[in-house]
């Protein structure tokens, strides 16, 4: 049986080494080189270009109570995610936050992407979502200009609804025609405001047509009525009566 351990050991004394086995993930120091191995499901060593290795430092990944691979790294001049540099990033103030998620004195970074130029004042929401001052983040898209009026409305049968001053937002997608002042979550995906009733589809709000906001009521996940029509997953149902009507088995 091959020793995978000692085999990676023994052949990583040899400088040029990149596409050789590799006994655990993460940075690898060789002699006067830095290597990145990614992982175990593709195990080779990819050396990280202009790094210095008598200042060179893998970052703590702090945010996890498990083991996990220390993706981040710092030397005097640059600082690397996955074993490349990170443009622009400063090393003597980079602070890992979050999975593929870091910060310096100038900007957040996702990745190798700048995210937020105000980090002083970033924070996450939830796994999801983030903001600074002025706006909200869904992992590094801008979902909203107006982070002092962003508010969690309601979590709902694994829906999480927000609004800012403009907008409704669920699970991160942006909903402009519904009316924010008025707007309520409702169960199994329905919403109502001052002049409609929603059904949330897989991009849009759809307007269950003729519906009745201020009786409306959803008995299950497949029923709704209001005062003058009983529906189906949004879908009127000619031939019943919401007054006498009753769903039975559900």
């Amino acid at each position: 049986m091959i020793n995978i351990s000692a085999l990676a050991s023994r052949i990583t004394r040899n400088a040029n080494f990149k596409n050789v086995l590799c006994s655990e993930p993460g940075y690898h120091v060789r002699k006067n080189n830095v290597y990145y191995c990614g992982s175990l499901a593709s195990p080779t060593f990819d050396l990280v270009a202009g790094a210095d290795v008598k200042s060179f430092q893998t970052l703590d990944n702090k945010f996890s109570k498990l083991p996990t691979i220390r993706q981040y790294a710092i030397d005097e001049k640059f600082v690397y995610y996955k074993g490349k540099a990170i443009p622009g990033a400063d090393p003597s103030s980079f602070v890992v936050l979050g999975y593929a998620c870091g910060k310096d004195c100038n900007h957040i970074y996702t990745a190798y992407k700048i995210v937020s130029d105000d980090p002083d004042h970033f924070v996450k929401i939830d796994r999801h979502l983030s903001k600074d001052s002025k706006c909200i983040y869904y992992a590094d898209r801008v979902i909203s200009y107006d982070a002092p009026h962003f508010q969690l409305l309601a979590k709902v049968d694994g829906f999480t609804y927000f609004k800012d001053g403009h907008s409704i937002f669920v699970n991160g997608v942006r909903f402009d025609q519904p009316d924010v002042l008025s707007f309520e979550p409702l169960r199994h995906g329905y919403s109502r405001d001052a002049a409609h009733v929603y059904l949330l589809g897989p991009a849009s709000f759809k307007i269950v047509e003729g519906a009745d906001p201020g009786s409306f009521q959803v008995i299950n996940q497949y029923y709704s009525l209001d005062q003058n029509h009983v529906y189906w997953r949004g879908d009127r149902l000619t031939d019943c009566e919401p007054s006498t009507y009753e769903a039975l088995n559900f």
